[in-house]
């Protein structure tokens, strides 16, 4: 009896704790409220679709600037019934966060004490506190995460537990794209155990309805089944390999900045890993597939604004397993909470003065610290929330009357101008045009920021149409995306041209090359005949001098149909590329790499042909620096 009484007393007093972490948790989120600059983008699409404009960035121009439809349209909603956007977004967060702890605690965990440490881990974590507001996606991405978990978790019927689960898969994807990766293993075993294809492919194409329903609206209205943003990713022209060193520097920032988010996601995800349930270690292996994915992509430039969904996943994985002792459950918190407390930036303690504007060398951002203080719902500057421009065009029949120039902060210039402005978004996520056009080329980027070169004469063009534009192959690109973009939604050569943009018809009209690194350096082979030995200095009288990431050009005056060696000098500290091309066509490449015996000077190479390369349709030679140190040159090139 006593010990039956002593149990009640305890998870009477976790349940205490419960509430007063809830409680603290409240406070939390009000000290640390704010609204980032992406969230303005969003924001300013939001205005425009409440006041008639359209769902879009620039009014006049069909582009989809948000990745998140769902979200858009339930803050739209909102707004329309309150007014005011910046207020919508904190009630559809709150409500989403309380709905998805509500879930994990009621439906979903099966350990108080997890449960408890589950809480102090969020409370303490700058990653999920900085976005519990933001006016980001992601406290929906939390509450269909925790929606998922107990869904998977439920005693229901095989076919309805999948179709439910297929169903907030899809709203998932409507949230958040990529957060799928997450529920996709789970899904997959649940579609493999009901051993019905047919039946598979039913519930499938019914619980995907929304998400069929959607891209065929932005088909429709936007002509393009991804959002603009994915197009503005996905043509930026940046290694793999960059990206990832990339996404390991976002890991670090992290650990640098929040090091509990990290340590808790791996712990769980180990421990996840180590028990015999099949379900959590299928959503384990989501979450590790979402991490994998971070790095690939190359993290973000908002610290730690990917890890906070996999956080609050891997705080309810916790929560299934078995109960802990009273003793373990206090270390545990305990050590959640000194780690928290010892970290640079502890959310418990921020407040109205929080301030940190600094980027790090690695271009990552504490991006609530850069907009806090004009931004935030506690700092001195709140009459912000209130003292946007009355959002109506001063010429409906003309719509915006004048076009600037942007890449940072675009959201809230673009908010705080109205909708007579139109942004040319520089980095590309609300611009349709940049878009499709590659990142201009810079050794030293930054993660977010990958800024287009603006063709010459594109802010006439903008109001005064695609002749404007000096590249006339680039102003038939533009007329085709503008029939899409600005032309009649019914129109029959509006359907067509989308059909044919979306199948990349058009895209040989992009000179990726050019608009990637410049002018393109060009040579004729008669003005590299004078042999260079080995030791000849790099810049000699001459020589010509490479740049890094711009191919030189030697035009070929006849096929070299009897060539069988390519003589040539090239400075030795560098490597290099030398390829054999028809027009746009590479038909052989040679790597060359520096003689490492040999330090200074010019090195000469004599570069075998094969035999099966067609030389009959060779015009072109390339020489491309694929390291350089800053002084790369070629001093001959000779045809045996």
């Amino acid at each position: 009896m006593e010990q039956a009484n002593s149990s009640f007393n305890l998870q009477a007093t976790y349940r205490y704790l419960l509430v007063f972490l809830s409680l603290c948790f409240v406070m939390v989120f009000i000290r640390t409220a704010w609204i980032s600059d992406d969230a303005a983008i969003t924001f300013r699409s939001v205005l425009n679709f409440v006041h008639g404009y359209g769902a879009v960035y620039n009014v006049g121009e069909r582009a989809q600037a948000y990745t998140h439809p769902l979200w858009f349209m339930i803050v739209s909603a909102v707004t329309w019934l309150i007014g005011n956007v910046f207020y919508a977004a904190y009630i559809v967060a709150f409500t989403c966060l309380a709905a998805a702890m509500y879930i994990w605690a009621k439906k979903v965990a099966k350990s108080t004490e997890w449960l408890l440490i589950g809480f102090v881990t969020l409370l303490f974590s700058k990653s999920f506190t900085d976005y519990a507001t933001s006016g980001l996606e992601n406290p929906l991405s939390a509450l269909l995460v925790a929606t998922f978990i107990w869904q998977a978790f439920s005693c229901q019927d095989a076919i309805k537990q999948y179709f439910r689960l297929a169903l907030l898969t899809g709203l998932m994807f409507l949230t958040r794209p990529d957060l799928i990766l997450v529920a996709l293993p789970l899904l997959a075993y649940k579609a493999f155990q009901l051993r019905q294809p047919i039946s598979v492919i039913k519930w499938s194409l019914l619980a995907g309805i929304p998400v069929f329903t959607w891209i065929l609206i932005s088909l429709f209205y936007y002509g393009f089944p991804l959002p603009n943003t994915a197009y503005a990713k996905l043509g930026m022209g940046i290694a793999g390999g960059e990206l990832a060193m990339q996404g390991f520097q976002y890991y670090l920032d992290s650990i640098n900045r929040d090091p509990l988010t990290l340590i808790v996601i791996a712990f769980a995800l180990v421990t996840t890993f180590m028990s015999k349930q099949t379900i959590s270690r299928l959503i384990a292996l989501g979450v590790a597939l979402y991490l994998l994915y971070i790095i690939k992509i190359g993290g973000d430039f908002m610290s730690g604004r990917f890890f906070a969904v996999p956080l609050f996943t891997c705080c309810i994985l916790l929560s299934l397993q078995g109960r802990l002792p009273v003793a373990a459950t206090g270390v545990f918190a305990a050590a959640a909470a000194s780690i928290g407390f010892a970290s640079p930036s502890t959310p418990i303690m921020s407040d109205s003065s929080y301030h940190n504007v600094e980027i790090a060398k690695s271009g990552i951002a504490d991006e609530r610290g850069f907009y806090y203080q004009k931004y935030g719902l506690l700092s001195g500057d709140r009459q912000r929330y209130l003292d946007l421009p009355e959002w109506r065009l001063s010429n409906p029949e003309k719509g915006p009357t004048y076009v600037k120039s942007t890449c940072g902060q675009l959201g809230y210039k673009g908010m705080y101008a109205g909708p007579d402005l139109h942004n040319i978004d520089i980095c590309a996520l609300a611009d349709p045009l940049l878009a499709r056009m590659p990142a201009k080329y810079k050794k030293k980027w930054r993660i977010g920021h990958y800024m287009r070169p603006v063709p010459k004469g594109y802010q006439q063009a903008v109001f005064e149409g695609s002749e404007k534009l000096a590249d006339e192959n680039l102003g038939e690109f533009y007329q085709h995306l503008s029939v899409i973009t600005k032309g009649d939604l019914w129109s029959g050569q509006r359907f067509k041209t989308i059909l044919a943009m979306n199948f990349g018809q058009y895209n040989d009209l992009v000179d990726f090359e050019y608009y990637r690194t410049g002018p393109r350096q060009q040579a004729e082979l008669g003005q590299l005949a004078v042999i260079k030995n080995n030791g000849a200095r790099w810049n000699e009288l001459g020589n010509v001098i490479l740049e890094e990431r711009k191919p030189l050009s030697i035009a070929l005056p006849s096929a070299p149909t009897q060539v069988r060696q390519i003589d040539l000098s090239l400075d030795n500290n560098d490597v290099y590329g030398v390829s054999l091309w028809q027009n746009d066509e590479k038909l052989w490449e040679r790597k060359i790499h520096p003689d490492r015996k040999k330090r200074h000077g010019l090195k000469r190479h004599y570069l075998g042909l094969p035999k099966n390369i067609p030389l009959e349709r060779v015009n072109t030679i390339k020489i491309e620096v694929l390291e350089g140190d800053g002084a790369q040159s070629l001093g001959h090139l000779v045809l045996n």
